[in-house]
């Protein structure tokens, strides 16, 4: 009996679903009302998880209003799931107003050309659209661009709402909490999971940060500071050090006046002293030890031993954040950097330690890095020890791992021999050609790089 009902026509000419005809302009106020508060609560999630507690600290007034959005951003977690239990009220209202009111009406529209049930079933899937339109907009597009906007500022207006929100989906939050604990426990047969929430690791901080630098929450030099920050531990003095070849150091044996020249040639304050070679470095010179005899006749004198402090040596395979930790322990500047078979590797000092993580630091003495000079569009004067990830940013090369950590390592390994000074030899990866341009005491100093090698030399001819 209940299936031949259910099959019946229903004559749906006139019927405004079940409500008095003037009703159906009092609900539309009521419907957009529901979307008003929907999209204040979706707000107000977004606001809380996209201020910054750091901001909200720096504020030059601690007034009440400051140390309640404070409270709410330290407790986001707690605020955050009572606001969306408060959202889904709204939707759930929304959705139900909205289907109350227009969907039997709407059916009417359909069924002047269409049978009664598929009038039913079609208004039904135009509702479902519109309203799916409508709720992703004024739920996730519109808050999140709106939270992105001076979100600390929004926090300390929209505090009283989420306070009054918070106290009065408490109840029915609970409710949820509880259902959800319920549902666990039957399907995965645990009340709570058994181990904490994972901490955040490095590989989802890193993802984060590349994603903030795509949606542009993150500069390029932000992001560059933090993967230097990661990659801190796992860099060695060895691959941020001076190297010997570049090593400004003096014989011990040498005249005060030639510690005061190289002083002033190389504008270094702490110079190497060495006995017989660079692998025999004995000491440090602080250049302020030599003030005491500026204008005195002991300039020509052999430079005296109390003046030569003690040097530190640190194995090349030693850690940046360890040799850091040293450093501000023992308040060292410099270190002498030693391979495995006790000669001289180069320098470290502090200065380079934090260039690996801020980048580049320069003073008023510094001249600018030359390192890569641009000749035109497709040319360019690199430095030999220009590391291969410069060089593959400013090619669009990539070197297999194994090869040299510097291009004038990649060029003698692919030629095979040290050039002579005054020789030019060339090599071509992938359409772009490497020429030695200078070489001091059997090492390349200076390359020319030239992009499109084949396009360029078609243009000369």
């Amino acid at each position: 009996m209940k299936a031949v009902m259910f099959c019946m026509p229903v004559d749906l000419s006139g019927y405004s679903g079940g409500l008095p005809s003037g009703w159906l302009l009092i609900g539309f106020p009521v419907f957009l009302l529901l979307c008003v508060l929907a999209y204040l609560a979706a707000l107000c999630v977004n606001t809380i998880n996209m201020a910054s507690l750091s901001n909200l600290k720096s504020l030059c007034e601690k007034t009440e209003m400051v140390e309640k959005a404070i409270f709410i951003k330290n407790h986001a977690a707690v605020y955050s799931k009572r606001l969306k239990v408060c959202i889904a009220f709204h939707a759930a209202a929304t959705i139900w107003i909205f289907f109350a009111l227009y969907w039997l009406p709407l059916a009417n529209v359909f069924h002047t050309f269409l049978p009664h049930t598929l009038s039913l079933i079609v208004s039904g899937l135009v509702m479902v659209l519109l309203l799916s339109a409508l709720l992703s907009a004024i739920l996730c597009m519109i808050p999140e661009k709106t939270a992105a906007i001076a979100s600390e500022k929004r926090l300390l207006r929209l505090h009283r709402l989420i306070t009054f929100w918070n106290f009065l989906f408490l109840p029915l939050s609970a409710v949820g909490t509880g259902l959800s604990m319920l549902f666990c426990r039957i399907f995965f047969h645990e009340e709570k999971p058994e181990t904490p929430p994972d901490n955040p690791t490095e590989e989802k901080i890193l993802m984060m940060v590349d994603e903030g630098e795509i949606n542009g929450t993150i500069e390029v030099n932000t992001k560059s500071m933090i993967e230097n920050v990661f990659d801190f531990d796992d860099t060695t003095v060895g691959e941020i050090m001076t190297h010997r070849k570049d090593i400004v150091a003096i014989r011990e044996d040498d005249a005060l006046i030639r510690l005061k020249e190289l002083a002033i040639e190389s504008g270094r304050s702490r110079i190497p002293v060495y006995h017989e070679d660079i692998d025999d470095i004995i000491g440090i010179l602080y250049v302020k030890d030599l003030l005491q005899y500026v204008g005195s006749s002991t300039l020509s004198e052999t430079i005296p031993q109390t003046i030569i402090h003690p040097a530190v040596y640190v194995p090349v395979s030693k850690r940046c954040s360890e040799m850091f930790r040293y450093m501000t322990a023992h308040k060292t500047q410099l270190a002498v950097v030693v391979d495995e078979f006790g000669g001289t590797a180069g320098l470290i000092t502090m200065e380079d330690l934090i260039e690996s993580i801020l980048g580049n630091i320069q003073d008023e003495y510094d001249h600018e890095d030359d390192s890569i000079r641009k000749v035109n569009e497709y040319s360019f004067q690199v430095d030999g020890a220009t590391p291969l990830d410069e060089i593959e940013a400013l090619t669009g090369l990539s070197f297999p791992q194994e090869e040299s950590d510097t291009i004038a390592g990649v060029m003698l390994d692919r030629m095979g021999h040290i050039p002579k000074p005054g020789e030019h030899p060339s090599i071509i990866i992938n359409n772009t050609r490497f020429t030695v341009l200078e070489v001091e005491q059997r090492r390349i100093s200076r390359i020319m790089v030239v992009k499109n090698h084949s396009a360029v030399q078609s243009n000369h001819t």
